[in-house]
Parts: structure tokens; sequence; C-alpha cells
């Protein structure tokens, strides 16, 4: 059946370190080679402009309201077609609304945080239009779930009279809602400055 015979003890531990040596190398090497590409999961899409802007309270992760009166029609699609573009363009990750969704373009510049966009188009007659825009922040549920352990945590930690834990884990627990902060802030800082394009 086997036409070579048996390897002897040697040549199978060696084979066996060989593929214990390999079955470790594979992971070290995949996640080497992702976080050189970026594709980590504490990747920011975006200008750095764009966060900068929110750090310096120039965008707050609030909801926010935009009308644009237009004397010449357009499709309410080619609208939301050159919002998205000017997004896609600024480095943001967007994602469409399907037909039942209550939002039309999702914007994801970090991992934490993202906001949505909702457009409502009136024809007033004679050719003209007025476009309505409204934005909200939307925090990420796991994100969420994620920081409120972190405060039990640290709520449990500070109970029990374990200040260094209780430091740390409050520490962290500040952290992560910071970050989410600045990425829904840097969504809503994205939708704003494109929906000004379009303003002019």
């Amino acid at each position: 059946m086997f036409p070579n015979a048996r390897p002897s003890r040697a040549e199978q531990i060696t084979r066996w370190a060989l593929t214990a040596w390999l079955y470790l190398l594979q992971p070290l090497a995949r996640l080497s080679g992702r976080l050189l590409l970026g594709l980590a999961p504490w990747r920011r899409h975006g200008v750095p402009g764009v966060t900068m802007a929110s750090l310096r309270g120039k965008a707050l992760p609030l909801p926010g309201r935009a009308a644009l009166w237009s004397t010449r029609w357009e499709n309410p699609d080619d609208k939301l077609q050159r919002i998205e573009a000017g997004l896609k363009a600024a480095g943001a990750n967007v994602r469409r609304g399907g037909d039942y969704d209550r939002w039309d373009l999702d914007i994801c510049v970090g991992t934490l945080g993202a906001a949505r966009l909702l457009a409502a188009v009136e024809d007033t007659g004679a050719g003209a239009q007025l476009t309505r825009y409204r934005w909200w922040p939307r925090w990420s549920p796991v994100g969420v779930a994620v920081t409120l352990a972190f405060a039990a945590l640290a709520a449990e930690a500070v109970e029990d009279r374990a200040v260094a834990a209780a430091a740390v884990l409050g520490a962290i627990t500040v952290l992560l809602a910071l970050r989410a902060s600045i990425d829904c802030a840097d969504a809503v800082a994205a939708i704003r400055k494109t929906v000004d394009r379009e303003e002019r």
C-alpha cells in the first residue's frame, strides 16, 4: 500500500515539530499581514482633518438638520449619489439603506460609532425643489455593551475598595466612551461638510 518504508523516529519528530511550528506561525503571519495592510479593528476611515475638527469642538456627536432650496429640478437619487460620492472621496465607509430602512446612508468613520443620513425632497412646482437632510449619530451596539461592561466592573471594583482595579477599569471605560464619541463626531462632521458643499 505505501511504497516507502516507515519513517524513523527522528523523521517523525522532525515532521511533528515542523507541523507544530507552522501551526503556531500561521496566525502570527496572518495578523502581521492584516496590520500591515491596515485591516486592524481600530482602523479609521476618513481624512485626518475631520478627526481634528471634532477634537476642536467643531463637530459634536449630535443630531442635525439642513434644508437646501434649488430652483432647478434634480432627481433625488442623483443628489444622494453625489453625497455618497463626496463622503467616499473623503475616505468614509458609506452604506446605502434599503427600501424599508428609515435612513438613506450609513456613514462609518471608526469602529465604535457612525452616523446615519435621511433625505427628503419636496417638489414645489415650476421645477423648484426643497431638499431636507437629517442626520444622527449611531453608537455601535457592541461598543456600548463593552463600555457598559467595563463600567459595571469599575463600579464593582469601587464597591470592593479595589482602588487600582477601579482606576484602570474606569480609565478603560472613559477611553471607550471617548473613542465612540469621536467616531460619531467624525461621521457627523463628514456629513455636515458634504451637505454644506451641496448648499453652495
